[in-house]
């Protein structure tokens, strides 16, 4: 019995020791969330937006860039991605074109995919290949592995994340 209840208090003990890092993760996470949202910032994002519509800043986008990392809609960042990419061929905002475009895709329950915005999807993330966006060359590489959104091509996905020299060593099928 005292042995039973020394097991159990153990594995207890390991199970907090185990979970605390991670709560302490999520809650820096949190907290890093709320930070951006401060007046002082919500000043900040409203001048890079401005920026970014009204003179095409990619400085400002970048910037507002980091700052939607910890914001949770990816939507709204859409637009400025469509007009750094359309009005200055930046391949990053080809990229972020195609990646919020997925990520609309993807939205449970409404899942709005269809032929239009696949097309849309991957011309966009093909825009930022041709512009050697290393990020798009990998991602067009998993997609060909995949046979998502285009024909299946293991030698051309594995091809093109090869030569994409992004995340050496870390292939995600």
């Amino acid at each position: 019995m005292i042995k039973r209840f020394f097991l159990i208090a153990s594995i207890n003990i390991s199970l907090l020791l185990i979970s605390l890092p991670i709560l302490l993760v999520y809650y820096n996470y949190n907290q890093q969330m709320l930070d951006v949202l401060t007046p002082k910032n919500e000043y900040l994002i409203r001048k890079l937006k401005s920026d970014i519509v009204l003179r095409y800043n990619v400085t400002a986008y970048n910037r507002l860039r980091t700052l939607y990392v910890y914001k949770s809609n990816e939507g709204e960042f859409l637009i400025y991605s469509l007009i750094i990419a359309n009005k200055n061929h930046y391949p990053q905002a080809y990229f972020d074109i195609y990646h919020g475009l997925k990520f609309i895709d993807n939205l449970p329950p409404h899942n709005i995919s269809n032929t239009y915005s696949t097309k849309l999807m991957i011309t966009y993330l093909m825009k930022a290949v041709s512009l050697n966006h290393k990020q798009s060359v990998y991602e067009l590489g998993k997609l060909y592995l995949q046979g998502k959104y285009v024909s299946q091509d293991s030698i051309l996905g594995e091809k093109l994340i090869n030569s994409s020299g992004f995340l050496k060593g870390h292939l995600l099928h």
